[in-house]
């Protein structure tokens, strides 16, 4: 009786809160009613794991304490309030609200932190925009790649997709423009948009379509061809290669048709610059080249002296020249102690002689005075240059002037100095001028913020990120700069993400940055489990997730190279047991699309790592150079093996003919074929590059690309006469001389022989 009315007791006292609540009951209850009365209970709920912060202050208790064994109740979000976004954004509702509203003010902010920050335009763009489900509370997984977003844009004109363009839209566009069709960063390097091609737009030269053009010239010119009159292209049959007297550089206009070079009939003094129609009235063909053809005018018109009266020759040289018409019979070189060169020639008398012809001083300041005072880019008066003007030019032009700053002063101009005006380094004069980086680019650091160097008290020394070359990008490599090396997913993150507080003593611990990961973790909570803050003991640089499982030590399948970080579902799709490991069950697909080489077609064993490796699976890991006899070097690396393999892979062979016979049979300078050259290509090309070859007729036997020889051949067979043998030279070819003088002069040189090469061993063409 006594043990029952023990046990008795002890039931009826129990709490009908739960048998681990310990909280008095007076505490909420009150003698008057057992009904809890909010505004009289001494219960401070913040004492527990789950404070009433913002709108929980005023919910009613039984909202969210259905069971009086409160230990029952739940403090996860999704336990009280249904999941609008139907798990399309994960669990952890903090992550975007609050306890004080269940609007989220701060979208973009957050969104920053998801694979696909918004940067640019996207910043400004509607949610709705992208997120396109039937639900606007529903964000589905979606692309982060361009296309998936712009595949419209990159179907219109130009149709990206019939010119075969790439589908890395950052390749010719910028993800901070909000102008699709700006192309920032695209290089049109394969053909130089120089002087007047340089701001045409594409669609000029391309079409709407963006067709493939010729690179020559007359593919777009040939209407201006066509329309020329002065002088008529068409009519005179010139040559449609353009760039025999037009260029990008000079313009279309003037051409640089040098007809000095091109005709018997050179144009010095008065003829230069005069208009083609002048003399070529009548067309080009069959022009006279006597003076009188053209100027029998100015013979007749003529009356001091008269010259038709004074039956005159009309071989107007015999008293003019072609630098000036008057005066006449008077050469300013023979009768006068200055000679008139350069641009000195054809020059007005009245010019120099404005107060006489006696005592005219010859000095260039007695004439260019004006000039000199007048120059301003460098202002010659100010900087007190000196006024013996041909210490920088010269006769022949007064612009450019012959000063040249790498040799005259201890400052080199290199990089994106050439070019530069004066006035932008020397703009308080010449004398003097610093050479320090920061004396003309202080600016430029002071203005500079990501990352901000004046703040993070960045050397003044440009020269350790920065080189004359290009400013941006810098050359600092954190890796070797600094103790922490950027690796995995630290690769490619702005510096202020790491560096919001400056530069100096930043941790290189990971919690330093990543703790707000480590709180807001919840599967499993890492705060609550009071996991260990050294986050590189479950996750790595490489990928944040997964975390703990090691596949490697907990299955016999170790997670190497390209399966590190791929989802589960990708080899698992129907579980988790008995999973087989050879490549092929999850490749198959793969082994038969591959078309190059083409896997099936060709019966390629269906071992993966024969060729492939876990790392990457293009390029494969077959290495011609150790599984064949034909190492890949220089240009031959990276070839598509269709190139060389185009009727297979077995018996190929390796000679460089066997692929390039078409490139020998067309090279025409020289004509390798007509000069029966060796099809040996590798006597005088390489893998590396093909053009220029590598045969440097300097270094291998003579001088020719410099010294006295420099330019005096253009053609190969104009020394080597054997086309079937290019070794056959003697120098007493072009420079035969009296043999028994030569020998004279030769008794004491050893090893002297006249006609053979032997001149070499002394005489290298210097």
């Amino acid at each position: 009786m006594i043990l029952f009315l023990c046990i008795a007791s002890i039931v009826l006292a129990q709490s009908p809160h739960g048998a681990e609540f310990s909280i008095e009951c007076n505490v909420c209850h009150t003698p008057d009613n057992w009904k809890v009365n909010a505004t009289q209970t001494k219960f401070n709920h913040n004492t527990t794991k789950f404070p009433l912060t913002g709108m929980h202050g005023s919910v009613d208790c039984r909202s969210c304490h259905v069971d009086l064994d409160f230990s029952k109740a739940q403090t996860d979000c999704s336990s009280c309030h249904a999941d609008v976004h139907q798990q399309t954004v994960g669990r952890d509702c903090e992550r975007c609200h609050t306890t004080n509203s269940w609007l989220v003010k701060n979208t973009t902010q957050i969104h920053q932190q998801s694979r696909f920050p918004l940067v640019g335009p996207h910043a400004l763009a509607d949610c709705y925009s992208c997120h396109r489900s039937l639900s606007q509370l529903r964000f589905e997984t979606m692309g982060i790649e361009c296309i998936d977003c712009h595949r419209e844009q990159y179907v219109s004109a130009p149709n990206h997709v019939s010119g075969n363009y790439s589908r890395e839209c950052l390749e010719c566009h910028t993800i901070n423009s909000k102008v699709w069709t700006s192309t920032v960063g695209f290089t049109h390097d394969f053909f130089p948009l120089t002087q007047g091609h340089e701001n045409l737009e594409c669609a000029q030269c391309h079409g709407p379509v963006h067709k493939k053009v010729s690179p020559d010239c007359n593919g777009c010119h040939q209407k201006d061809y066509l329309a020329t009159t002065n002088p008529s292209h068409s009519l005179a049959k010139f040559s449609t290669q353009c760039t025999n007297c037009h260029s990008t550089i000079q313009g279309w206009k003037p051409a640089s048709f040098d007809h000095n070079t091109s005709t018997s009939f050179q144009l010095n003094g008065g003829h230069i610059g005069v208009d083609c129609i002048s003399c070529h009235a009548t067309g080009f063909a069959g022009t006279s080249t006597t003076c009188v053809s053209c100027h029998l005018k100015d013979y007749n018109a003529t009356t001091n002296p008269a010259h038709a009266a004074a039956k005159f020759s009309k071989e107007c040289t015999s008293c003019h020249n072609e630098t000036t018409w008057k005066p006449s019979t008077f050469d300013h070189n023979t009768s006068t102690s200055f000679q008139l060169k350069g641009g000195h020639i054809g020059v007005d008398c009245i010019s120099c002689h404005a107060t006489g012809f006696v005592g005219t001083p010859t000095d260039c300041a007695s004439c260019h005075l004006k000039d000199y005072n007048a120059t301003t880019n460098p202002g010659h008066a100010a900087a007190n240059f000196s006024k013996e003007c041909t210490s920088c030019h010269n006769e022949t032009t007064w612009k450019p002037s012959t000063f040249d700053h790498n040799t005259s002063t201890s400052f080199q101009l290199k990089g994106g100095h050439v070019g530069v005006d004066c006035i932008s380094c020397h703009a308080t004069g010449f004398v003097g001028t610093s050479t320090t980086c920061v004396s003309c680019h202080l600016k430029d650091y002071n203005a500079t913020t990501n990352p901000a160097h004046a703040a993070a008290n960045f050397s003044k020394e440009c020269t350790s990120c920065h080189t004359e070359t290009t400013w941006k990008p810098s050359t600092f490599d954190h890796n070797t700069s600094t103790s922490f090396q950027l690796k995995g997913g630290h690769i490619g993150v702005d510096c202020i993400s790491c560096h919001a507080t400056g530069f100096v003593g930043t941790s290189t611990t990971c919690v330093s940055c990543h703790l707000k990961d480590y709180n807001a973790t919840t599967n499993p909570g890492h705060a609550a489990a009071n996991f260990s803050k050294e986050c590189t003991s479950c996750h790595n640089e490489t990928t944040w997730k997964p975390s703990t499982f090691d596949h490697n030590t907990s299955t016999s399948f170790q997670l190497k190279g390209g399966h590190v970080g791929v989802d589960c579902i990708s080899c698992h799709a129907t579980g988790f047991v008995g999973t087989s490991t050879t490549c092929v069950s999850c490749h198959l697909k793969d082994y038969n699309a591959t078309t190059n080489p083409a896997h099936a077609a060709a019966k390629f064993s269906k071992e993966c790592t024969s060729c492939h490796n876990e790392t990457t699976w293009k390029p494969s890991t077959f290495d011609h150079n150790t599984s064949t006899s034909f190492q890949l070097k220089g240009g031959h690396i990276g070839v598509d093996c269709i190139s060389c393999h185009a009727t297979g892979f077995a018996g190929t062979p390796s000679t460089c003919v066997s692929c390039h016979l078409k490139d020998y049979n067309a090279t025409t300078n020289p004509a390798h074929a007509a000069a029966k050259f060796s099809t040996d290509c590798l006597a005088c090309h390489n893998q590396s590059t093909w053009t220029p070859s590598t045969f440097n007729h300097d270094a291998e036997f003579f001088r020719i690309y410099s010294g006295k020889h420099r330019g005096e051949w253009t053609t190969c067979d104009q020394c080597h006469t054997n086309a079937a043998n290019f070794a056959v030279f003697s120098c007493l070819t072009c420079h035969e001389h009296n043999k028994t003088e030569t020998d004279s002069h030769h008794r004491e040189v050893g090893g002297y022989i006249y006609n053979s090469n032997n001149c070499l061993l002394c005489h290298k063409g210097v």
